[in-house]
């Protein structure tokens, strides 16, 4: 592999054999050209990691070949040749963006130096663009906003004016999010050609090396679409593209964003499987539950059958004008659909529960506070008190079975927490903070070891014996609450219990 490739520009041949002898042998893929104007022309159809150009020739100068590089290829390191260091050169080399001076006669080693460090910084630059595009993609913790994050990001490193995401569906791709520097009327790439190319399984410069007649971008557009496979499987498809035919993507833009198309992909997959963990870690949840929830329905099932049992005995009294068993039959009918009720209560949160999205709607958070402590009910039973303190006038804008979700690992590791206490309590409260409203859930457990509570939110990682849990709970807790504009923390000291509060934006008035 060459060390970078290099154009040479000068109009004396024997200085043009040196440098591309030289350059050659220290490993570097050179290009040499004895005239601006053919260095423009090559420039419009290759990317360099550096130019050397000498600044005076005939035609156009070293400064115009500065210029259109640093148009067509801005990353470029520009190095100007000059035998003439007038003042008033210097400062347009400066100005234009030159990187570095070297004076005829030629210092080879001073020269080859310069060359190293200027492709060096053009890599380092390349690589810390992407180190912080990656940061900044691999931060994220919303699934609904990565694909806006994923095309923002890709705009700036490719320097694209147009960049869209798109992601499969059972037999093609549906576009998830486009961003666009201003409206143009360039013809975009729609899905169905999308979806064809990306078949391909590889990089493809459009329109270059798509033959699709649905592919011919007007007024020299250009383009890329990556492919991100996960081995066979499509997981997306990036597109990006430019609209000025003096900036047309090159065979090195694809090589180069390869890397972050990399990203995009890890950053994809890695949403899919945290959803399908929390997806298992709700299932696991309700199921480590279920004996529970089952004697918990079971209870007001056998009060509803007694109530209709003894409703059944007083029909024939009521017939006959008995007015106190009427007045028997009615309380036991109120008692039949009160027992009723409060299993539609529990079936309806563990529905809720259970979808994969309810969507975000406006709710009393009091509500979901109350059907958590009705799901978790089978294990806050075991505690000699549940004290409940709920502030009045609450609104927030929340996917309730995900907040559900959360409170009810929160209360079930409190209730297990407290498991050995001689008085256990477990409290829950809920109160408005400024623009936030805060749900607390505490316990008078032994708490948390200092050791472990930097650790509490890893996943993976539990202070439970092994085969109890799955160490993911409070990850995932948190991980919903920071997708709600929330948090999760916790206060504990040792021998004093845990505390453990969810924090919401507050809805607007």
């Amino acid at each position: 592999m060459a060390h970078g490739s290099i154009l040479v520009v000068d109009d004396e041949p024997g200085l043009l054999d040196v440098l591309e002898w030289e350059l050659g042998s220290l490993g570097y893929d050179v290009f040499a050209v004895d005239s601006g104007s053919t260095a423009v022309a090559v420039l419009k159809e290759t990317e360099f990691d550096a130019v050397i150009s000498d600044v005076r020739m005939p035609g156009l100068s070293g400064i115009d070949v500065l210029r259109m590089s640093k148009q067509l290829c801005p990353d470029t390191e520009v190095i100007i040749a000059t035998g003439f260091a007038e003042m008033e050169t210097v400062v347009d080399c400066v100005r234009g963006g030159a990187f570095d001076f070297i004076q005829k006669p030629f210092n080879l080693p001073s020269v080859m130096a310069t060359v190293e460090r200027a492709v060096e910084r053009r890599r380092l630059r390349a690589s810390t663009q992407l180190y912080e595009a990656s940061l900044a993609i691999s931060a994220n913790r919303d699934p609904q906003a990565l694909p806006a994050l994923i095309t923002d990001t890709a705009l700036k490193i490719f320097e694209a004016d147009t960049v869209a995401l798109w992601l499969p569906t059972k037999d093609g791709v549906y576009l998830a999010h486009r961003v666009m520097r201003a409206p143009s009327t360039i013809k975009l790439v729609g899905p169905e050609a999308v979806f064809a190319l990306a078949r391909r399984g590889k990089p493809v410069l459009v329109p270059t090396e798509a033959s699709m007649p649905d592919l011919e971008l007007t007024d020299g557009a250009t383009g890329i679409l990556y492919p991100l496979m996960a081995g066979e499987r499509l997981t997306g498809v990036l597109t990006v593209g430019r609209f000025d035919p003096q900036r047309p993507f090159r065979r090195g833009d694809v090589e180069r964003g390869s890397a972050l198309a990399s990203q995009v992909l890890l950053a994809i997959e890695n949403v899919r499987l945290a959803t399908q963990a929390t997806a298992n870690e709700r299932l696991a949840s309700i199921g480590q539950m279920a004996a529970g929830v089952a004697h918990e329905i079971n209870n007001p099932v056998s009060y509803v059958l007694m109530s209709l049992e003894a409703a059944t005995e007083l029909v024939a009294e009521v017939a006959a004008g008995s007015a106190e068993a009427k007045t028997d039959l009615e309380e036991s009918l109120r008692d039949a659909l009160d027992g009723a009720g409060r299993i539609r209560d529990i079936v309806g949160d563990l529905k809720n529960m259970s979808r994969a999205d309810t969507g975000r709607r406006r709710v009393d958070p009091n509500e979901v506070v109350r059907a958590a402590m009705r799901v978790a009910g089978a294990e806050l039973k075991h505690c000699h008190q549940v004290n409940k303190e709920l502030a009045e006038g609450l609104r927030v804008d929340v996917d309730s079975g995900r907040i559900t979700q959360v409170l009810v690992n929160l209360m079930v590791n409190a209730a297990h927490a407290v498991a050995q206490q001689p008085q256990s309590r477990v409290s829950v409260k809920t109160w408005a903070d400024g623009d936030k409203v805060k749900v607390s859930i505490s316990d008078n457990g032994p708490g948390i070891a200092v050791e472990n509570q930097h650790r509490i939110f890893e996943a993976f990682f539990t202070t439970k014996a092994p085969g109890v849990g799955t160490g993911l709970g409070l990850s995932i807790s948190r991980d919903i609450a920071r997708a709600h504009g929330g948090d999760v923390e916790l206060t504990s000291a040792a021998g004093q219990g845990a505390c453990f509060t969810l924090t919401l934006p507050a809805a607007p008035a």
